[in-house]
């Protein structure tokens, strides 16, 4: 479920343009303005009200209504440390506009901040704090670009239907954004397996063990690219792998396959959480401009 809205303010030679959406595994958009970092802050608080309206929409529409939710402290991926600021606004601006919504348990700003630190699973957060959801976010930053990714975990689907891989997988996403490695890998493992796919979940948790997160995608590259010769692999799917590995030239290379070929996977590109470190890349503008799709 997803809700957006966009704006463009402008203020003196100050033009900024700025999206704003609230999906699993999409991002708040914010170029960078070139005078001062507090009309960052201004944007960013403008389209808050936009974040609102995508929870309601997401918390209202879902087959098991979310009656209560903790959003926990944007995690500053950043090497600035004066944008810790920032990701704390954007929290407290999400709590209180998540708070207006009718029928909703929002928890307090006190009860949520001490968890800033914290590498719990939000699962388990989630049950210490007696919520049905739990909102976690990550801020980071490519070259003038400034993004705020947020997902949305439901705390007891995943706790009632351990079994389901997208569990797995989104928890994994999860643990990715956190930077916390083998957590991340050890999901997206259990989240392949779970889903059938237990070659490639073996061939990555080797590929894990013998030479960190760049061995588990290579070895699964590899793996895809064999299977390839007797089954149809997305070309688009091998590129998020690359993506993953930090290779952005061969990222692109296999991005460019899946457009020739015109691969439904495309029409994820712009939700697909390991591509955000190619987004700010020419080569990434000039793709979602062949695609009519805005940048």
């Amino acid at each position: 479920m997803r809700a957006s809205t966009t704006a463009a303010p402008s203020t003196g030679d100050i033009a900024i343009p700025a999206q704003t959406s609230l999906e699993s595994g999409t991002a708040i958009r914010v170029a960078q303005p070139r005078a001062t970092n507090r009309w960052l802050l201004v944007i960013v608080f403008a389209l808050i009200g936009g974040v609102g309206l995508g929870g309601y929409s997401l918390l209202h529409r879902a087959p098991n209504v979310i009656d209560s939710v903790a959003v926990l402290p944007l995690v500053n991926g950043t090497q600035n440390a004066e944008l810790d600021y920032l990701a704390d606004g954007i929290t407290e601006g999400v709590i209180n506009h998540l708070s207006r919504l009718a029928r909703l348990r929002v928890m307090a700003r006190s009860s949520v901040f001490r968890y800033r630190q914290a590498q719990q699973d939000p699962v388990q957060i989630g049950n210490q704090l007696h919520v049905r959801a739990v909102v976690v976010g990550r801020l980071s930053q490519h070259g003038d670009t400034v993004n705020v990714e947020t997902e949305m975990v439901d705390v007891k689907r995943i706790a009632t239907n351990p079994e389901f891989s997208g569990s797995y997988v989104g928890r994994a996403i999860l643990y990715w954004h956190q930077g916390n490695q083998d957590a991340f890998v050890a999901d997206w493992v259990m989240g392949r397996t779970k889903s059938g796919r237990a070659d490639e979940a073996q061939a990555f948790a080797a590929g894990y063990r013998k030479a960190s997160l760049k061995g588990a995608c290579t070895a699964i590259i590899e793996l895809l690219k064999n299977k390839s010769r007797a089954e149809y692999i997305s070309p688009y799917e091998i590129a998020t792998y690359y993506a993953l590995m930090g290779d952005r030239d061969q990222a692109f290379d296999w991005l460019e396959k899946a457009y020739k070929e015109r691969s439904a996977r495309l029409e994820y590109i712009k939700s697909e959480d390991f591509f955000d470190s190619l987004r700010s890349d020419p080569r990434y503008l000039d793709l979602m401009r062949r695609m009519s799709l805005p940048q």
